[in-house]
């Protein structure tokens, strides 16, 4: 098996200059074996653009460490919704069936509020605080009230990514709820900055997702794949819960993320939950959360079965 080391844009620079360096005319100076040595002036150069190199590299993998590997979301578990995104699902496979690796399960469906990067136990358990303290605020702004999320339509981002689009008249409040958990999460000083922008989309198709069909030259989505249903209403979610996700955990038996810790949300769920943790409770225990529809299931996940996989 081979091993390529990728080399940045500033080690090429720097592995240049050292290179140059090695040969610069009258850089050396030959020792009584012959041997070509480098002179103690460049020598010193050397030296510091080999630890330059290495502090470039250190970073990086400083980068790669601060990376998200957890997130927040509204779990999308409506039977409606989740049948016909596996609709289009299954006419994008019959029309290209190369793209079967960059489909998404449809039971890790959900709208992804922020992005957090959890080092340790103790930032997972600030993480489940911020979470806990951002639901006096969410039910503040729900004001007892439904909040229903409506589907519509398919949108995509650079033909790399395909999502179902949610309808511009309800993202004004899921914002001010994105907006009410992001500060809790501040508060707490939780690292959350490598979030994006809140941007309401429901993914089901990621090119990213098959990066071997990028390697094969496979670089874009063509939008005649889904055109079909490219302004098909797609159902309605009902917001009753807002999960504490893992990225790289084992997924549950359900086929959806591990959940660290879950908060319902919406009428009803204070007083269903007021005891539901006790002294000395483990705050991250899996919360149960009341259906408020007969498509909104209890629980982190879809209870289908996670065998199938497009």
């Amino acid at each position: 098996m081979l091993h390529i080391h990728l080399l940045n844009s500033n080690e090429v620079d720097l592995k240049e200059t050292i290179t140059s360096l090695q040969h610069e005319k009258g850089s050396v100076d030959e020792n009584a074996t012959g041997q070509q040595q480098p002179s103690s002036d460049k020598r010193v150069h050397m030296v510091m653009a080999e630890e330059k190199v290495h502090e470039e590299q250190a970073g990086s993998k400083k980068y790669r460490k601060d990376v998200p590997n957890y997130f927040v979301a509204i779990p999308v578990t409506s039977e409606q919704i989740l049948d016909k995104i596996e609709d289009v699902q299954e006419l994008i496979f019959t029309k290209e069936p190369k793209l079967l690796k960059a489909l998404i399960p449809v039971q890790t469906m959900h709208l992804t509020i922020i992005a957090a990067h959890l080092r340790t136990d103790e930032d997972v358990k600030r993480a489940v605080s911020a979470l806990e303290h951002s639901k006096a605020k969410v039910q503040t702004l729900l004001q007892g009230k439904l909040f229903s999320m409506t589907f519509q339509g398919i949108g995509q981002f650079n033909n790399q990514v395909v999502y179902v689009k949610m309808s511009e008249d309800e993202q004004q409040m899921l914002s001010k709820i994105a907006e009410a958990v992001e500060s809790s999460f501040m508060e707490m000083n939780v690292d959350i900055t490598a979030s994006n922008d809140f941007r309401p989309h429901l993914t089901f198709l990621k090119l990213s997702k098959a990066p071997a069909l990028r390697r094969k030259g496979f670089r874009k989505i063509h939008e005649d794949l889904y055109t079909e249903y490219e302004e098909s209403p797609f159902g309605t979610e009902i917001l009753n819960r807002i999960d504490l996700c893992a990225m790289h955990k084992k997924k549950q038996d359900s086929g959806y993320y591990h959940c660290e810790h879950s908060i319902c949300v919406g009428p009803s769920s204070s007083e269903d939950n007021e005891d539901k943790e006790e002294p000395g409770d483990d705050p991250r225990e899996e919360v149960h959360c009341v259906s408020l529809s007969d498509h909104t299931k209890a629980n982190c996940g879809r209870k289908d079965s996670a065998s199938q996989n497009h």
